[in-house]
């Protein structure tokens, strides 16, 4: 019973999360997503599928707060779990590993700006 309580909060966190990022308060979407994961991850009948699937949402909001560091984190979180627990969308692997790619690429392009200012 507990649980299928946690279960609807965490449907209900999810749909708030999405409201939030839908009017660009990613702030508010990041932290409702972070709580809906942790709902998840001590849930062991949750679906690995919906969890990698708001580790990749939570990876996106990030990306957009420009937070490269995290939103890495949780897209190769994402893509791991799809990877070794969920029977593979090559379509949705592909978007995944797109989006990664673009913050490794914007992340270098960071460090290479540092690396010039602080080398004058």
């Amino acid at each position: 019973m507990p649980n299928d309580i946690l279960r609807r909060e965490a449907e209900r966190l999810r749909h708030l999360s999405e409201t939030c990022a839908q009017q660009c308060d990613y702030a508010t979407a990041r932290q409702l997503l972070k709580m809906v994961i942790e709902i998840e991850e001590s849930d062991i009948l949750v679906s690995k599928e919906i969890l990698a699937a708001d580790l990749h949402q939570l990876g996106r909001i990030c990306f957009f707060m420009g937070g490269r560091q995290e939103a890495r984190h949780y897209l190769q979180t994402a893509i791991d779990l799809r990877l070794n627990s969920v029977p593979q969308d090559a379509k949705l692997i592909q978007e995944m590993t797109d989006l990664l790619e673009q913050v490794k690429a914007e992340m270098d392009v960071v460090k290479t700006n540092l690396d010039i200012r602080t080398s004058h």
